[in-house]
């Protein structure tokens, strides 16, 4: 009998890309090809899609369902304007549907959060947490987890994304393109107050490019991670009569304004100016041109949280003291030009 692996082996590709294909995930973002290498070899291997039965794996008849609480460190209305925060929710919603987990959503800064918490079996934390905030969570509930937030010590659970490996290959792609002045367009949260360190993406920026030789001082513009702050900060590196080459975004909405901020003012992309964002959201393939960007797999790292978090419930034993960084890849489309 053919299986997933089988498919996944002819197509070159994972098991579980495999299957958010075969099961018409919205959220997956990947190119046309291989998209059509999976359904190739589907129809090769003479794949059937098994029925799929809700598995009992972390709940029976005799025992009450297990109930955990996502908490967000972030506002609804970041959710609505950043797709990569909807898809790592969705992860981890999704996974938790498969097992009938009862799901609670809490934002950081509910006034209620400490009942909210009080009956929950698990929390998944989401986004940047300062360390005061961290161990209240933790003072609160022992099963806990944190999804995309990057510590600098190993003292908690948690799951990020490779940011160097996934920065380095940005600037070595603008680097061999030829570039030698690339800007920043980045994001600080909200409230400042509640940020212990800067964001990961800068600091591996910067260490790229001096290793390099590549001029990025005078190019560096820190707002908000929306498409209204990315226009805002290239109006003002355009009115600044000094721009770089290049452009990396901390994110695909701050490259999508920055793009239309530079239309409005007559300035080409790639022919004036390259720019590569992150995240890959859907919205990247159908830009004119269409962004290049990094493939941030938030989904997966919802999915997983989940998984590892329920795994330790369902034993009764500890999270162990982990960091799980994902890989991330560089998707390349027609936002960048080489240069002489």
């Amino acid at each position: 009998m053919t299986k997933l692996k089988d498919v996944a082996l002819m197509a070159n590709v994972s098991i579980t890309t495999v299957s958010r294909i075969i099961n018409n995930d919205p959220t997956l973002t990947i190119p046309e090809k291989t998209r059509n290498q999976v359904n190739e070899a589907i129809k090769k291997l003479n794949y059937t899609k098994k029925t799929n039965k809700k598995s009992k794996l972390y709940s029976t008849t005799k025992q009450p369902l297990i109930k955990i609480a996502i908490v967000k460190a972030y506002r609804l209305q970041d959710e609505l304007d950043n797709p990569y925060c909807l898809r790592l929710r969705q992860g981890i919603e999704d996974y938790c549907s498969k097992y009938d987990i009862v799901v609670r959503r809490l934002f950081l800064h509910d006034p209620d959060l400490e009942n909210e918490l009080s009956d929950v079996d698990g929390i998944i934390a989401i986004g940047t947490i300062n360390k005061k905030m961290v161990a209240r969570l933790k003072s609160i509930k022992s099963s806990i987890i944190f999804i995309d937030m990057n510590f600098n010590t190993i003292k908690e659970c948690f799951i990020t994304l490779d940011f160097k490996n996934a920065v380095d290959q940005v600037i070595e792609y603008l680097h061999i393109l030829g570039h030698h002045k690339i800007g920043y367009l980045g994001g600080l949260p909200l409230n400042k107050e509640e940020f212990d360190h800067r964001d990961v993406r800068r600091i591996c920026f910067e260490e790229k490019c001096q290793h390099l030789n590549i001029e990025f001082e005078k190019y560096i513009y820190e707002g908000h991670f929306t498409s209204e702050s990315g226009y805002t900060m290239a109006s003002e590196l355009i009115a600044s009569k000094n721009l770089p080459t290049a452009i990396f975004a901390a994110n695909d909405s701050i490259a999508i304004g920055a793009m239309k901020a530079f239309k409005d003012n007559g300035i080409l992309v790639p022919d004036d100016i390259s720019i590569v964002g992150f995240d890959n959201i859907s919205e990247t393939n159908y830009l004119n041109p269409p962004l290049t960007s990094v493939e941030a797999p938030a989904y997966d790292m919802g999915a997983l949280g989940a998984k590892v978090l329920l795994h330790h419930i369902s034993l009764n034993a500890p999270l162990p003291l982990i960091k799980i960084e994902l890989p991330c890849y560089l998707i390349e489309r027609e936002s960048c030009k080489k240069i002489k």
